[in-house]
């Protein structure tokens, strides 16, 4: 899984490229995922490595800095695990 320092720093140059209304409720999204204990939860699929990318934007959508940061994190996870990972292997 992507540490908290990755997340930040995909957060970090997602800001300097998008315009993000609240930087700390952007920032606080990024980090919360992991905060949870129940991955499966937090995750909105069964696990971190497999995170529910629509589920989210069904469920939660996209309506303030706090999601922005949240899906970013969600995107982050999916493309470490599924694009990242496949490729170093």
């Amino acid at each position: 899984m992507p540490g908290y320092v990755i997340h930040l720093a995909v957060g970090k140059v997602y800001s300097q490229n998008n315009e993000i209304n609240d930087l700390e409720r952007f920032k606080e999204g990024i980090i919360a995922p992991d905060i949870e204990e129940d991955k499966s939860k937090s995750h909105y699929g069964p696990y971190s490595s497999s995170p529910g990318l629509n589920e989210f934007l069904e469920k939660q959508g996209i309506k303030d800095s706090y999601n922005e940061g949240y899906f970013l994190h969600l995107l982050t996870d999916y493309l470490f695990y599924n694009k990242y990972i496949i490729i170093i292997s």
